[in-house]
């Protein structure tokens, strides 16, 4: 190889040095020409002369390999354990973590006070306890009292003053709920003809002292059995030592049975021991038990049973066991519309409790004894329009026995008797409720009851209205000022003459109030309420008008 590198080497030097020879030569003979014309000349070429190249050996056959002499070599194999102890890693990463939102403070206590005409001064705390997964307790306080009324200034004048307690306690299986109460409420028999005589005001002064004590348990995990057990005792008195204790007890449990909870057992009972004392002791004892069988569907809900009702009052006409059917369906036509129907019985307990919250000038030593529902049939439908707007409307046509009326007291017109219609009492019911209800700023709920009476042999229903309409709107104006305005209208209130057959219509009431609360901050606000802005002195019963326009201001403050 080098060789021929050299002999090229070579080549290259001699076919320099002809070029340059050539070129120096030309050069020379250039020099020699002297100046003339050129001459023709004829240059001829000739390709006489064939170039051949001799025929060349092409070797088609593959030159075999060498053979391969296949050796004996033994393999050897070395193996070597290694342990290779490594450090442990420790990653050095930083975890981005989201901060814990803070639950906003929360102001389980506060205190309201304010000032009215008529010499009403007003005071209520709660107090409770703050965020705990395991116990929840509350205090309630009030004091709320007019010094005068609309008749004869103090003659008139109300009080209210209150306590309450609840407390709360959870266990993984069992929640207990419990709670005491004393309620003292003053009134006055006010309902007299001033034009004659003008009693002292502790003559004719009625004060009920009421207090009692409750307790319920009930399971946490409500799968397929569910129960719920109430106790409790209550204690009334007043003025004229009549007193009345109830001791009750009620149990509501509900067991599922099948697959998938479809059928279940439904078992309600309550017992109510109730002794009336003035003069002499009385005990008028209810007992109560309803069981049922409940069907779930996906759109359709059937409950049906038979409700058996003992009890030892002691008017004439009545049995001490009754039976009633009861039925209830319900049946979702859309996710937003639901028809349902009832059929149902029931004895409705009268006691001294009920009578003397819903009219608190009652006579001394009335009657007392229970209402006989025997049967009652209704149904309606209920649902959503708009996403904004509830509604609910229904009937029911019920069949009564010894319901209850009240009227003036013959001997003194101030006080209230009870009278009983022991024949069967008609009554029909319509109502119809709707709701609107913007976000959390604005919400208006409407609702009107009508009534009708069928009495035998009481003349008319005394002191029953015949329709009820109630009105009630609330704004929040950005979270800073919150407006509450209520209406109830009551009409078709009819009274006895005291001394004769005259039917007295009393005037229809309109009732409007108004309230508006300032907040200046969480915890302090202020506050305006305006009641009966219509200035009427209109008579819920015969001979007691109500107060004229009352304004109250106060304020607000939470810790």
């Amino acid at each position: 190889m080098k060789k021929a590198i050299e002999q090229m080497r070579i080549y290259r030097i001699i076919f320099s040095f002809v070029i340059l020879g050539t070129t120096a030569f030309s050069a020379a003979a250039q020099g020699t020409w002297e100046d003339g014309e050129i001459q023709d000349t004829e240059v001829i070429i000739e390709k006489d002369k064939k170039i051949e190249l001799p025929p060349a050996n092409r070797n088609f056959e593959k030159v075999p390999p060498p053979p391969v002499v296949a050796g004996q070599n033994e393999q050897q194999f070395r193996f070597k354990n290694f342990n290779y102890q490594l450090s442990d890693i420790e990653p050095k990463i930083r975890v981005l973590t989201v901060k814990d939102e803070q639950l906003p403070k929360l102001y389980g206590n506060f205190v309201k006070v304010g000032l009215g005409n008529y010499l009403t001064p007003y005071l209520e705390g709660f107090f409770n306890s703050k965020r705990n997964e395991k116990y929840s307790y509350g205090v309630n306080l009030k004091h709320l009292s007019s010094r005068n009324g609309p008749v004869d200034k103090s003659n008139s004048g109300t009080s209210e003053n209150h306590l309450n307690f609840n407390g709360k306690y959870y266990t993984p299986s069992i929640a207990f709920d419990g709670g005491l109460f004393y309620h003292r409420d003053l009134y006055h028999f006010y309902g007299y003809n001033n034009e004659l005589l003008t009693p002292d005001r502790k003559d004719i002064q009625q004060i009920y002292h009421t207090f009692g004590v409750r307790a319920s348990m009930q399971n946490a995990n409500i799968n397929n059995f569910f129960y719920k057990l109430d106790a409790g005792y209550s204690n009334i008195n007043d003025e004229y030592n009549a007193s009345e204790g109830i001791v009750n007890l009620n149990l509501d449990t509900r067991i599922g049975l099948g697959v998938g909870n479809i059928l279940g057992l439904r078992v309600r009972s309550d017992l109510y021991l109730i002794n009336r004392k003035q003069g002499t002791s009385i005990s008028r004892n209810l007992f109560r038990l309803k069981p049922n069988f409940e069907i779930q569907l996906d759109q359709f809900k059937v409950e049906a049973g038979l409700g058996f009702v003992y009890e030892n009052d002691t008017i004439a006409n009545f049995d001490k066991l009754h039976m009633y059917p009861f039925g209830r369906i319900s049946f979702d036509l859309t996710e937003d519309f639901q028809v349902y129907g009832a059929l149902d019985g029931d004895i409705n307990a009268n006691t001294l409790h009920s009578f003397a919250r819903e009219n608190p000038f009652i006579a001394p030593e009335i009657g007392i004894f229970h209402t006989n529902k025997t049967i009652e049939i209704s149904g309606g439908i209920k649902g959503m329009l708009l996403q904004n707007i509830s509604f609910n409307t229904g009937i029911a046509v019920g069949n009564y026995k010894n319901m209850y009326y009240f009227v003036n007291d013959a001997a003194d017109s101030a006080k209230f008797d009870v009278i009983y219609d022991p024949d069967n009492t008609g009554l029909f019911t319509f109502f119809a409720e709707v709701g609107y209800t913007k976000a959390n700023a604005f919400r208006i709920v409407g609702r009107t009851d009508l009534y009708g009476y069928n009495t035998a042999a009481v003349a008319e229903p005394w002191h029953k209205p015949t329709f009820k309409l109630s009105l009630l709107s609330t704004y929040n104006l950005y979270d800073k000022i919150h407006f509450n305005a209520d209406l109830n209208i009551l009409g078709g209130l009819k009274a006895p003459g005291i001394s004769t057959d005259e039917v007295i219509e009393l005037d229809q009431i309109v009732d409007l109030s108004f309230k508006a609360d300032y907040l200046f901050s969480k915890q302090f606000s202020t506050f305006i309420g305006v009641n009966n802005i219509l200035n009427n002195n209109y008579q819920r019963y015969l001979n007691y008008p109500s107060r004229g326009i009352m304004v109250m201001i106060g304020a607000t403050y939470a810790f």
